[in-house]
């Protein structure tokens, strides 16, 4: 039995280019799909944080911080993904495995991966936002 491979390879060569155009220009879309979704979370998260900016340590923003959390989380563990983002200078490139696991270790997993985006976020009340976040 053939693959699918060798079956397209049976077409004539305008069927064959138009079959790889279109498998080609699916997998760079979604290549693209990817690398615009780091960045929306990234101005997702910023925007969130700047309107919220003086209110980073209350209760009614950890529901946001577990779902950014999730996504995060996601981000971190995958090396190319972390390095578009400090190519790009997102903000989260400080989410890097060192410093989750050196500096946010004490921190619950539900906020662990945010915790350095809201930390440097927070200017002068960083070391309250840190055993904020520590405490939950």
């Amino acid at each position: 039995m053939l693959n699918y491979i060798d079956k397209i390879n049976m077409l004539p060569y305008e069927l064959q280019e138009h079959i790889y155009q279109y498998y080609w220009s699916n997998i760079y879309l979604d290549v693209l799909n990817e690398i615009k979704s780091i960045t929306a979370l990234d101005k997702k998260i910023n925007t969130f944080i700047n309107k919220y900016k003086n209110n980073i340590i209350k209760e009614n923003n950890n529901f946001y911080y577990r779902e950014f959390n999730n996504l995060i989380r996601k981000i971190t563990y995958n090396k190319g993904k972390m390095l578009l983002c400090n190519y790009n200078n997102l903000s989260l490139r400080n989410c890097n495995i060192k410093y989750i696991n050196n500096i946010c270790s004490t921190i619950r997993d539900d906020y662990k991966y945010i915790a350095p985006i809201l930390i440097s976020k927070s200017n002068f009340m960083r070391y309250d936002t840190f055993q904020y976040l520590k405490s939950l």
